[in-house]
């Protein structure tokens, strides 16, 4: 299988004791056509830019950030660091809890599916080893 070369998620999968450093790939490719917003008179394109209310001006996506108001009305402004600080303890592993059987996950539930591959060479040789095992299962995770 062609591994793209845009990982969605890179972290962990747990199986256990087990843990094996993964990167995570859309399984399926978006087909279709791409449509773009045009103005009816004559087809040309729109185009969405981020003004700054305060002054008015155009910003750059590099000077934007999130930020949170508080109940009295200030801002808090958060940086990409303070964002990777919050302590959410799933955000980068994947806790393997059961299976369930290929015939019983109902496609309708699974809106979009991914594969996971392992990341570096570490994760490639704990894989190798690791996931032998389930070659045989006929069950899907979560």
């Amino acid at each position: 299988m062609d591994v793209p070369t845009q990982a969605v998620w890179t972290g962990w999968i747990t199986f256990g004791l087990v843990s094996l450093r993964v990167q995570l790939f859309p399984a399926s490719r978006r087909h279709g056509v791409d449509l773009h917003e045009v103005l009816v008179a004559d087809g040309s394109r729109i185009q969405h830019r981020r003004v700054c209310q305060a002054g008015g001006r155009e910003v750059d996506n590099r000077e934007i950030t999130k930020g949170h108001k508080t109940p009295d009305g200030h801002s808090v402004v958060l940086e990409e660091a303070d964002l990777q600080a919050l302590p959410l303890p799933g955000k980068h592993v994947i806790d393997v809890l059961g299976f369930t059987p290929v015939d019983g996950l109902d496609p309708v539930l699974v809106s979009r599916a991914h594969y996971a591959a392992p990341h570096g060479q570490a994760g490639q040789r704990a894989a190798q080893g690791g996931l032998e095992r389930f070659d045989h299962v006929q069950e899907v995770g979560p």
